[in-house]
């Protein structure tokens, strides 16, 4: 196991604790707290080197990964929460009543339906990106209706989770 450490957010050692900044530190007042977590050596030797090539240092790749896994977890197991994000859409415009079936949903999901933007790709294909901005069920329930549609080749989601219900706080 590897022993990290790294701040001025989150300090990793070498064993699973949890603990809040001293009360009067510049951390404790922003409301962050610190903790530590044991890894296998050759995990934190990968992390390491990939954030690096991103630009990241430890604390803020661990948080965009916390983020990422809540907003997961959001998606996949609960109905509740605010939500935006995009549903990009690759299709074939040459499909009978594809474009009818991606207006109409739009128009039927305008509770979360925000804007779009449509370009087309060749003699064929047209790109349509979707903004959404809604409830994650309401939003889950519009891309529901396109999955599968034949003419679409691909359709891909990107969701943020602005607020959870029940944690009463938004996603900083």
């Amino acid at each position: 196991m590897a022993a990290f450490f790294f701040s001025p957010t989150l300090s990793l050692y070498g064993s699973l604790c949890s603990y809040p900044a001293r009360p009067t530190s510049k951390m404790a007042r922003k409301g962050v707290s610190r903790f530590g977590v044991s890894v296998p050596r050759q995990l934190l030797e990968e992390f390491d080197g990939r954030i690096a090539r991103m630009g990241y240092d430890r604390s803020k790749a661990i948080q965009l990964a916390m983020r990422d896994f809540m907003t997961e977890y959001v998606w996949k197991y609960e109905e509740r929460g605010l939500a935006i994000g995009t549903m990009t859409i690759i299709y074939d415009h040459e499909v009978r009543g594809l474009e009818e079936t991606l207006t109409s949903t739009q128009h039927a999901h305008r509770d979360v339906t925000s804007s779009a933007l449509h370009i087309h790709l060749d003699e064929r294909n047209c790109l349509l990106v979707i903004v959404l901005r809604g409830e994650v069920r309401a939003i889950r329930e519009a891309a529901g209706k396109l999955m599968g549609k034949r003419g679409i080749k691909q359709l891909k989601l990107t969701i943020a989770i602005l607020e959870r219900q029940g944690a009463g706080k938004r996603v900083n």
